[in-house]
Formats: C-alpha cells, sequence, structure tokens
C-alpha cells in the first residue's frame, strides 16, 4: 500500500501504515507516512514516537531528539522520556540523559527501564570518577 491509496484528510491510517513500513525495515516510507500524519495532524504525538525511534536506529540523533522532545510536549508518557534519555546517552549528555529519566520517573516511579538506564548512569559516574 502507498501513501496515494489513503484517505488525504485523515491521519490515522498515515501513521498504521508507517508503523507497518517502519517493521518491514522501510524507513523512508515510514518516514513519510508519519510526516503526512503530522501534516494532517500535527498535535498528535505518536508519529513523533515513531519518527523518533526510526532516527535514533539510522544515527540521526539530533532528528531524534527534535522528534522525541515533540511527543512528550504533546503527550508526557515514560517511555518517551526513556528514549528521549537514551538519545541524550548517545550525543554524550549525560545530564538531559538524566533529566529524561528522572522525568520519567516523575511519571512512574516503578518505571524499571528509568530506574535501571539511571543506576548505570551512577555506575559511569562512579568508574569516571575513580583515579
Amino acid at each position: 500500500m502507498t501513501n496515494s491509496n489513503l484517505s488525504p484528510s485523515y491521519p490515522v491510517p498515515f501513521s498504521n501504515l508507517g508503523r507497518a513500513q517502519a517493521l518491514g525495515g522501510q524507513y523512508d516510507h515510514a518516514v513519510r507516512a508519519f510526516q503526512q500524519a503530522l501534516t494532517l495532524d500535527p498535535h498528535q504525538a505518536g508519529p513523533h514516537k515513531n519518527l523518533g525511534a526510526i532516527y535514533f536506529l539510522r544515527g540521526q540523533y539530533h532528528e531524534a531528539v527534535t522528534h522525541f522532545q515533540q511527543a512528550v510536549s504533546r503527550e508526557p508518557d515514560p517511555q518517551s522520556y526513556v528514549n528521549l534519555g537514551m538519545v541524550y546517552l548517545k550525543l554524550h549528555n549525560l545530564a538531559l540523559a538524566r533529566a529524561s529519566w528522572e522525568q520519567a520517573l516523575a511519571l512512574n516511579p516503578q518505571y524499571e527501564d528509568a530506574k535501571v538506564n539511571l543506576t548505570l548512569l551512577d555506575q559511569i559516574g562512579t568508574h569516571q570518577a575513580a583515579p
């Protein structure tokens, strides 16, 4: 299925198509589908989450940050903050990684991924501080 077969005014099918294309490794097509969904409804968080994930996988970390930030501004959730923290870690910005994971825990104090990442970050800091 291509983007041209979908209703031009309803964003959900474009998001669904983008997810299917991303799962199939068709990242360029998925990016276009998610961008079309955002054109139709720029207030959605889902396409931003998916674009952030694609850009992260591609190593396009600055683009990933932009989309994860957009996602959490529209629909704050622990997983998006964990993902944002992972991107900041890849960019060697440990302070923003920590802040993102702490925000995930503020939303859900039991969110295991954030707890693990903060523990590992503390261990990295301990090893870097050692003489």
